[in-house]
């Protein structure tokens, strides 16, 4: 089912009579349009067309969007005035080309974290001045929290979807294999995590359609990993020492679209117990692969990875849930791979495999592939290679 199709069967059902996303992952999923500002709407009446509301500096970008009735607006020039005058013109035409006045109008209203826009240095969100003016444009009191049902609309990935979701990994691989050439003794995290975003950048540009790339290579290497568990490990100027560990947690989005993996690699050399626990963490996600598939829990599956590890000596270091959706943005809420989540996976659903061990203060790794869940086997979005050293 497509994403207007989808969304608009879940409004019948919760009686909604639209939706009004500006949030760039929800602007992605419903008109397959990345914004490069964050500064646009779609509003998804529950019967009929969706509406675009974009920068008009932005149409040459607007290559990929499906969404045919596009009304636009100026932002950043003298002469565009407060861009949200002339949206609020423009909602005020969808109301009433929709008989929306008074109805009930759903937002994003709980979502905690978002995926940027390709300016991703300064995000907006649907906060209180976005609100009001779409209160006053649909003549209601009151907006209803629209955020569950956009993330129960989002979680089955189409065709579409996966295909995109592959190119961005394609794309993150080309970091990864500079991750393998550049980690050396000498360089400082920060010179090797320079050389990934920018290798990215060069050849994932361009790359299979694509038109927009940014990447995020999180580095940590020596007694650092210890703590690359972290949500958000961050690079340092630290020099990588001969024996070190390497985690590289890699985040890409090409077009909207995320990858998430992670490497860990020795630099010249791996003790005994290090060799031990990679071998644990390898053996992990080949036990998680052999079962791995619809109507399975999520518990089932971090059991199977959680169990290896523990088998092997280093179940308190393995301290995180086993993986978490991902697709529209970096860390999606569902699938959750936690010791107490018992939902069932669904063909489509994308989850990433991450089991890792970290001892304090010493040492830490991880691997990490994401995968979309099949009715059989899954489909691995990477299959990079996963050797220590």
């Amino acid at each position: 089912m497509m994403p207007i199709q989808k969304i608009q069967q879940l409004m019948e059902t919760s009686d909604m009579d639209a939706i009004v996303c500006r949030l760039p992952e929800n602007v992605l999923f419903l008109s397959h349009y990345w914004p490069v500002s964050g500064f646009c709407f779609v509003i998804c009446p529950k019967e009929g067309e969706p509406v675009l509301l974009a920068v008009d500096l932005e149409q040459e970008y607007m290559i990929k969007n499906r969404i045919k009735d596009v009304r636009y607006f100026s932002w950043g020039t003298l002469a565009a005035g407060n861009p949200y005058d002339r949206v609020a013109e423009l909602l005020r035409e969808v109301t009433n080309d929709y008989q929306l006045s008074g109805k009930k109008i759903g937002f994003e209203g709980s979502f905690e974290t978002i995926a940027p826009p390709l300016n991703s240095g300064e995000p907006g969100i649907p906060a209180a001045q976005t609100q009001k003016m779409l209160k006053t444009c649909f003549g209601v009191t009151e907006l209803f929290d629209a955020t569950d049902m956009l993330y129960e609309a989002r979680v089955i990935k189409t065709d579409e979807v996966q295909q995109q979701l592959k190119i961005a990994h394609e794309i993150a691989e080309f970091g990864l294999q500079v991750f393998v050439d550049s980690l050396a003794k000498g360089k400082t995290e920060a010179e090797v995590s320079a050389v990934i975003e920018a290798e990215i950048s060069r050849s994932g540009h361009g790359y299979k359609g694509v038109q927009h790339v940014r990447a995020w290579a999180q580095l940590m290497t020596g007694e650092r990993t210890s703590r690359a568990c972290s949500p958000f490990p961050a690079t340092t100027h630290k020099t990588i020492q001969s024996g070190d560990l390497a985690v590289l947690e890699l985040a890409v989005v090409a077009d909207g679209y995320w990858a998430d993996l992670t490497r860990t690699r020795a630099v010249n050399s791996a003790t005994d117990a290090q060799l031990k626990a990679y071998q644990a963490i390898l053996d992990a996600h080949k036990n998680v692969k052999g079962m791995l598939k619809a109507g399975i829990s999520e518990s089932q599956v971090d059991a199977a990875a959680r169990q290896i590890i523990v088998d092997s000596g280093f179940g308190n270091q393995f301290v995180h849930i086993t993986g978490h959706g991902l697709g529209f943005k970096y860390h999606e809420p569902t699938p959750l791979l936690h010791p107490n989540s018992h939902r069932k996976l669904k063909q489509g659903m994308v989850t990433s495999i991450e089991p890792g061990i970290y001892v304090p203060g010493e040492w830490g790794m991880r691997v990490e592939e994401n995968v979309v869940i099949q009715q059989g086997e899954p489909i691995y979005l990477s299959t990079f290679a996963t050797e220590l050293l």
